[in-house]
């Protein structure tokens, strides 16, 4: 036999065989591009939602170009400057409990935020010189709520900054301080110093959506697993590893820069479905936190905290959509009850 024949016989096989797969797999991609949607991957719908975007210094606000979203990343107007004669402003933070629906869902249902509900009720109680803005960002931590207040809120020269959250915080006890999209901003390739590092080869074929599909819990796996590990020391650093600490000390420096700025400042801890239908050692962890909380409240004298979390122990009616939302009916009812609470700081109007 001739073996330069052989040779030329084995990569001409080859070659035919390497050829066929690519356009099977061309064909394929084609078609499944074709007739398939994809879904995101688990737990990226903070930043695949086609409404957040980053923004430095307070990591993520709603795209500014989208109808409801106003020019900063919030949803509804700025608040007017100079601020006219006689105007209460009120400030609210939080996550997606304060910012509510995709403005478009609110437009279509009627279901609208929580400061929406709260202006109405307020200017019910004590007058129509109450204006309520919505600084409030999907999946926030109180972290976040201390940058925005920094950057954004004191801008327009607020007379109440309300925090309305906590729930984010809890929910997220390994993660201090982190947000729940904050893992797609830190595995970025762009930090790869070690071009053996990057991950060239996953990425290339990440580009296919038949791929992306066939092996879609490996790609959730692997770039979850480049998630940069964080290791404080909690004695050293309560404020970056223990959640009540990180979360009351938030509190206090929104507080003290709130007064600096002339500002009054008030806390709620919003209420969360576990307290009233998590088994009982998740209801006895709750139980803690919330009692740590209260502790860290009192030695930092956070002058205006109040936790919700048994506002609808005597409700019967439905009140969740999941873990920590409420059904619209019940955000009404929060915003009334926020209201009761926050009459005491509003000054009248001038025609009242």
């Amino acid at each position: 036999m001739n073996p330069i024949k052989n040779f030329e016989n084995f990569f001409s096989n080859i070659f035919l065989i390497s050829l066929s797969l690519v356009i099977t797999f061309f064909v394929s991609e084609m078609a499944f591009r074709y007739f398939y949607k994809f879904t995101p991957f688990q737990g990226t719908y903070e930043i695949t939602d086609q409404i957040h975007q980053p923004r430095p210094y307070v990591e993520a606000v709603a795209a500014p170009n989208l109808e409801g979203i106003n020019s900063l990343g919030y949803k509804g107007d700025l608040p007017e400057l100079p601020k006219p004669e006689g105007e209460f402003r009120v400030a609210v933070l939080g996550g997606s409990t304060v910012f509510g629906h995709e403005p478009n869902f609110e437009k279509m249902t009627g279901e609208m935020s929580l400061p929406h509900y709260l202006e109405k009720e307020l200017q019910k109680q004590v007058g129509s010189h109450v204006r309520v803005y919505n600084f409030g960002i999907t999946s926030t931590v109180v972290q976040q709520e201390l940058a925005r207040t920094v950057m954004d809120v004191i801008t327009f020269k607020p007379d109440l900054i309300l925090s309305y959250g906590g729930g984010n915080d809890y929910l997220n006890p390994h993660s201090v301080g982190y947000p729940h999209r904050y893992v797609y901003h830190e595995v970025n390739p762009l930090w790869i110093t070690d071009v053996s590092e990057y991950p060239a080869f996953r990425l290339f074929f990440f580009g296919s959506l038949l791929v992306r599909t066939l092996f879609r819990t490996y790609y959730e796996g692997y770039f979850e697993r480049l998630r940069k590990p964080r290791h404080y020391d909690a004695k050293n650093a309560p404020f970056y590893s223990v959640p009540e600490i990180n979360y009351v000390e938030s509190l206090y420096r929104m507080q003290v820069i709130s007064q600096a700025f002339g500002a009054k400042f008030a806390a709620f801890f919003q209420p969360l479905r576990i307290f009233y239908q998590g088994s009982e050692p998740e209801k006895r962890d709750l139980a803690q936190y919330n009692n740590n909380i209260q502790k860290a409240v009192k030695a930092k004298k956070v002058k205006h905290f109040q936790n919700l979390f048994d506002v609808f122990k005597n409700d019967s009616t439905s009140v969740w959509t999941d873990e920590i939302h409420l059904t619209d009916s019940a955000n009404k009812k929060i915003a009334q009850y926020l209201a009761q609470q926050l009459k005491t700081f509003i000054k009248k109007g001038p025609h009242q």
